[in-house]
């Protein structure tokens, strides 16, 4: 998503300048690598998620007057579809398989509807309900696409900590909450090859770094510590074929698991 900047655009020749758009108007553009040709998406895009061939996207789209639809096209807005209207605010989207996705949304307040995680089939056009309030905006599938890790931010005493459940894809065998007392980064959660294990870093209370990378055991529900780097920050993990990456301090480290 580029936010557009005219007059930088233009005095630096940016590949992102583009007369037709107004200033600080906010698009996700998309760089397709075969034909080196780089194109923008509607505005009324809020966000996108690519199939798994990523030939196709899928994303929650406003119109004019505010509600929003589940749609799909290809992968430079060609060829949309609306699959449902969406009777809440912007969900957080998940590609399951070709024909099933994961829908997450979030209001944090318990007094509102319709949060939850929903599964929806795009043939058959139908929304069915996983969890019902369960405040799960923030999630993530394994790679086998059979586990959702959710992940919840708690503010208890003017402090940050973190709550964690695992459920699978139909919403049975729930663990229970297990909370932490640190603030746990789930936008880079790395899930193990054999989908049993999931890295992800934190940080205490008070502390702008994640100096902590955790694991966490799919099988026994615990967050174990693997180290603490003070005066640090982890930036990313991933996993490949059992061999754990990390960005720290912006150096890429590897270790064997």
């Amino acid at each position: 998503k580029v936010i557009y900047d005219k007059d930088r655009f233009g005095k630096y020749a940016s590949p992102f300048l583009e007369p037709k758009m107004a200033d600080n108007e906010s698009r996700i553009w998309v760089y397709d690598l075969e034909k080196k040709k780089l194109s923008y998406l509607s505005q009324n895009i809020l966000d996108i998620t690519f199939s798994f061939d990523g030939k196709k996207i899928f994303y929650p789209f406003a119109n004019s007057d505010g509600k929003i639809s589940i749609n799909q096209a290809n992968f430079d807005g060609s060829n949309f579809e609306k699959i449902i209207d969406w009777p809440y605010g912007e969900p957080t989207i998940g590609v399951i398989d070709n024909n099933k996705l994961l829908l997450a949304y979030s209001t944090e307040e318990f007094e509102n509807q319709g949060d939850g995680l929903y599964l929806l089939d795009i043939k058959d056009k139908k929304l069915a309900t996983l969890t019902d309030k369960d405040f799960s905006t923030f999630f993530s599938l394994s790679k086998d696409k059979k586990q959702i890790f959710n992940y919840l931010p708690l503010f208890e005493n003017s402090q940050t900590k973190s709550a964690l459940w695992l459920t699978d894809v139909s919403a049975k065998n729930k663990s229970g909450y297990l909370k932490t007392e640190d603030e746990l980064d789930y936008q880079n959660i790395a899930w193990s090859d054999d989908n049993k294990t999931i890295y992800l870093a934190g940080r205490p209370n008070g502390n702008n770094n994640f100096t902590k990378l955790y694991q966490y055991n799919a099988n026994e529900k615990k967050l174990n510590l693997v180290f603490e780097e003070n005066n640090s920050n982890f930036e990313a993990v991933e996993i490949d074929n059992n061999i754990l990456y990390y960005l720290l301090n912006s150096q890429l480290y590897a270790a064997k698991i």
